[in-house]
């Protein structure tokens, strides 16, 4: 009895080493920061980078960070990192590659909306009548900017409509399919080698929206070039967010 407990812990003991997010990681948004930059930097975080403080040393002390494996393989893994205050949060998505048995973070990227974005979502909220054209400019903008359970919630409660607006898309029905997408608060749809993708809103290349990917097709991969976050939410759909 007692062999089979021991080997019980030591079973969980592995479990949790292996789903443990690299210190790196955590170093890296937590409040106290990083000492040997170089060490533990790569790519663009070692050529610009590490005369800087780390993102956390930036953060309220009130706020923490919470960290889900997106992806590893054995040379490489991506994290989604929510930071948090308990009342608002923000979503990261960090890119560490292995060197010498030894994660290293190479990118660090969000959803990098500007100024004139806030200001007009600014401008919208403190209207005291919106018109028809406005009002679905200012719930579009408010679905942007949620963070990724909500927008992963939001698509799951609207699932039948948005198979109906793929059914309605692949059989050329572009004026219904469109005015269905409208009223689930989708700027447009584009068919990317048989990849439908839902672009919700942002400003240029920095967009966040839903993929659905047919099966015999695959998703895209993450980078911190493009697709900074890729994920599935229900069998064939994906959120991504771009840069």
């Amino acid at each position: 009895m007692k062999r089979a407990i021991s080997t019980f812990l030591f079973l969980a003991a592995c479990t949790l080493a292996n789903t443990a997010e690299p210190d790196v990681l955590v170093k890296f948004f937590g409040h106290a920061g990083i000492g040997d930059k170089r060490s533990v930097y790569y790519g663009e975080m070692l050529k610009h980078y590490t005369d800087k403080p780390t993102l956390g040393q930036g953060l309220p002390s009130n706020v923490q960070a919470t960290f889900r494996k997106l992806e590893e393989s054995q040379f490489r893994s991506v994290y989604a990192v929510l930071l948090s205050d308990g009342d608002k949060s923000q979503d990261w998505y960090a890119f560490l590659v292995k060197e010498n048995d030894r994660w290293k973070i190479s990118a660090v990227r969000n959803l990098a909306l500007p100024g004139v974005f806030y200001i007009a979502l600014q401008q919208l909220e403190q209207k005291k009548s919106r018109s028809e054209k406005e009002e679905w400019q200012y719930q579009n903008m408010l679905l942007t900017i949620k963070s990724d359970r909500e927008l992963k919630e939001y698509l799951k409660s609207n699932l039948a409509e948005f198979r109906n607006v793929v059914t309605l898309y692949s059989k050329g029905d572009k004026e219904h399919s469109d005015k269905m997408a409208k009223r689930l608060l989708i700027n447009f749809i584009t068919d990317i080698d048989g990849t439908i993708e839902f672009t919700i809103g942002g400003i240029i290349d920095n967009a966040v929206g839903y993929l659905y990917v047919p099966p015999g097709s695959k998703p895209p991969t993450m980078d911190p070039s493009e697709f900074i976050y890729v994920e599935e939410i229900a069998d064939g759909w994906y959120i991504y967010k771009t840069t």
